[in-house]
């Protein structure tokens, strides 16, 4: 009979699909329709009737449910719910509407996202640090405190944690064990999950892995695209919303000695305010931070040391943190006695070395306009000075910066982007070795600018001086031409006064002094670029 009713109900679909004259003749539409209804009831009271005597099988043998009895002629719906419990027996128990399911809505969304931005910034918080009732809130209440993933631990923090040892926390047990391989990606995770026995929908996956990682941040290394995250921070986050096939993260494992490596460098790299953990990834993650966190030029100049060269091309190269300590570092410094100290001796002098660098120029600016380096005692007063009489905007503006580094308010990183153009954390080595050029010609334009000072009505600040030696009738005289400041002349007074003492205390007629003096140009003028007349 249940045949006889079910084929009589696909006639009449295909009646009603195929036959146009029906749109015009509302009385046989509407008998079509009843006929329809009727039918329709019949197959379905058949259907109940075939399967309230029905004998059901499953996985070879006769379905049962969870307490062990058959479920020969019960519902439909409890023989659905203990299929699915056979299915899916590792599922977990995650209550929440919003995101529990494969494709959540826009607002779902923008509360995962928002909350996971919670868990990586404010994870030491109770609540994430989150106030009041958003969506975020309620998915931290539905899904993360109930499996016991952030919570107090014995001193009273709040951390994130692996499951609770509780009913809600051991359903997740099963499926939080896929996370602990050594090496996983997050699509094929995804996937895993997504199957039997686990059936754990997409919405909530991202919260579940993040928590992981929030959980082991110490033991686990992340990567985007191959390459090693120091940090799990909101790109992090966003990346494994967007992209889960790009992350990927291992597990790091080592040996004795390897662990005596590590716990050295933490040791050394530890502040009383920035304590580094004792383990890979803190090391690993902290050697990487500092060495990219140095300026531009730092990373990439040749004038350090050859042994800090390799370390810091090793560490800013690396991609995995267990390589690089374990490995590239340990390859690198082979025969070194204390290769921990090796390292962070390394990063010192890398990090200094750009301090260095602009201490270097600011010695070679106070050398060239013959000021103390420590104070430049004077050079205010001279830029004032020197200050418009070329009429050359850069030149002007070098001796306004200058000017500036009496009383301690001069910025060496401004004046130096000066000389060429490009901020001195961005410079090559040889835009630096053009900087230094550049330096020289600019403090010369300051001294020419205050030796002609006069022509804004100005009093000169600086002298210009001309010497010219003749001693061999074969050789042209030496010439030179040159400027020094109002100090730089006081100190040559004073020399110049115990030059007279010396040479009067020794008896001589005048030709004999002057013929001395004439000596002594000459050899000054070795080497410093006096020239012919």
């Amino acid at each position: 009979m249940l045949r006889d009713h079910a084929t009589d109900l696909y006639a009449l679909d295909r009646i009603e699909e195929t036959h146009p004259q029906l749109e015009g003749d509302r009385i046989a539409r509407r008998e079509l329709s009843a006929r329809k209804a009727l039918i329709a009831e019949i197959v379905r009271s058949d259907l109940l009737k075939a399967f309230s005597s029905a004998r059901w099988w499953a996985f070879g043998d006769s379905a049962k449910d969870a307490a062990g009895k058959k479920l020969d002629g019960r519902e439909l719906t409890v023989l659905a719910s203990a299929l699915a419990t056979a299915a899916f027996s590792d599922a977990p128990v995650i209550q929440s509407e919003l995101l529990y399911r494969d494709k959540p809505s826009t607002a779902a969304m923008a509360g995962l996202r928002t909350l996971m931005h919670a868990m990586v910034s404010k994870s030491d918080v109770a609540d994430l640090g989150i106030e009041n009732y958003p969506v975020e809130r309620g998915l931290y209440l539905t899904i993360v405190r109930p499996l016991g993933l952030h919570r107090q631990d014995d001193k009273g923090v709040w951390r994130f944690a692996d499951p609770a040892d509780d009913k809600a926390g051991r359903t997740l047990i099963p499926a939080w064990t896929e996370l602990g391989e050594k090496r996983v990606n997050l699509a094929e995770l995804f996937d895993t999950w997504a199957a039997r026995p686990y059936g754990i929908k997409r919405g909530v996956m991202p919260v579940l892995v993040l928590s992981y990682l929030l959980a082991h941040r110490n033991a686990v290394a992340v990567y985007v695209e191959g390459a090693f995250q120091p940090a799990i921070d909101d790109i992090v986050a966003d990346r494994i919303l967007q992209d889960p096939a790009a992350i990927e993260f291992r597990r790091i494992s080592r040996s004795k000695r390897d662990e005596a490596f590590v716990q050295q460098l933490a040791a050394l790299l530890s502040t009383e305010t920035s304590p580094v953990e004792p383990k890979a990834l803190p090391v690993a993650s902290a050697l990487y931070q500092r060495f990219h966190a140095l300026p531009l030029w730092a990373q990439r100049t040749q004038t350090l040391a050859e042994k800090v060269r390799k370390v810091r091309d090793i560490v800013l190269k690396a991609s995995d943190p267990e390589a690089l300590l374990f490995s590239d570092l340990a390859s690198a410094l082979e025969g070194e006695p204390d290769p921990g100290v090796s390292v962070v001796a390394a990063l010192n002098k890398a990090e200094y070395a750009y301090p260095k660098m602009l201490e270097t120029l600011r010695k070679s600016l106070a050398e060239h306009l013959g000021v103390d380096p420590k104070t430049f005692e004077g050079i205010g007063p001279r830029s004032s000075t020197a200050s418009g009489v070329s009429a050359e905007l850069r030149v002007d503006a070098f001796i306004m910066r200058a000017g500036a580094f009496e009383g301690n308010s001069g910025d060496i990183e401004g004046l130096a982007s000066l000389l060429v153009h490009k901020p001195p954390r961005n410079w090559s080595d040889r835009e630096q070795e053009q900087a230094m050029f550049e330096m020289a010609k600019l403090c010369l334009r300051f001294r020419e600018a205050e030796t002609f000072a006069a022509v804004r009505d100005r009093s000169p600040t600086s002298q210009a001086i001309s010497v010219m030696i003749g001693l061999d009738p074969k050789e042209k005289p030496l010439f030179h031409a040159f400027q020094v400041s109002e100090q730089e002349l006081e100190a040559a007074d004073r020399a110049a006064d115990d030059l007279m003492a010396q040479l009067r205390g020794r008896g001589m007629r005048p030709a004999v002094e002057l013929a001395a003096l004439a000596r002594i140009v000459e050899r000054l003028s070795e080497g410093n670029g006096l020239e012919p007349a």
